[in-house]
């Protein structure tokens, strides 16, 4: 009996060294650091800075009522206009994204309309005079952060409406509509 009690004992003794050495082979996790929350920051795309275009109004005449300028940016259409007081030879359009631009000015109520072109005509009189003025327009390619000066307006009576898409169907009759 004795034998068997040895036997009980040294098998319990050899389980409890097989358990311990497992305990010892298997490895213990390894603690995994929490995420630290540092401040970032976030940089917002540069919205490019605006530009402006300038120039002088030039007329035929000495008179200089009120008139709008628009600049049509032609890859989206988009359009933009200042007006000017009675009597002012000059103009600035301010804020301008960049952009390639044209430039119709306006005479209102009377309708008479000019634009900038490479031509040096004052008032375009017959048809050969408004198609040559039509086709003579000047396309401004405006940087960021770019002044154009030197967009004179003229090539009067020619009619530049179609190229300023904002205008209404009913500003477009008014302004070629002519009071006495």
């Amino acid at each position: 009996m004795h034998c068997r009690v040895f036997l009980v004992i040294g098998l319990i003794l050899a389980m409890a060294t097989t358990a311990c050495a497992l305990r010892q082979a298997t490895p213990s996790p390894t603690p995994v650091p929490s995420p630290t929350l540092e401040p970032t920051e976030v940089v917002a795309p540069a919205t490019p800075s605006p530009g402006s275009i300038s120039g002088a109004i030039r007329s035929p005449n000495e008179l200089f009522p009120p008139l709008r300028v628009f600049a049509r940016e032609v890859r989206t259409g988009q359009v933009r206009w200042v007006e000017t007081q009675d009597g002012e030879r000059s103009y600035t359009l301010r804020n301008l994204p960049p952009g390639s631009y044209v430039l119709v000015a306006w005479y209102y109520p009377t309708g008479v309309s000019g634009a900038y072109t490479s031509l040096d005509t004052l008032f375009a009189q017959d048809e050969d005079a408004m198609s040559a003025c039509a086709r003579a327009i000047v396309q401004i390619e405006l940087g960021p952060g770019e002044h154009y000066a030197g967009a004179d307006i003229g090539c009067w009576g020619a009619d530049f409406f179609d190229l300023v898409s904002s205008l209404r169907p009913c500003q477009r009759a008014c302004a070629c509509r002519t009071t006495t």
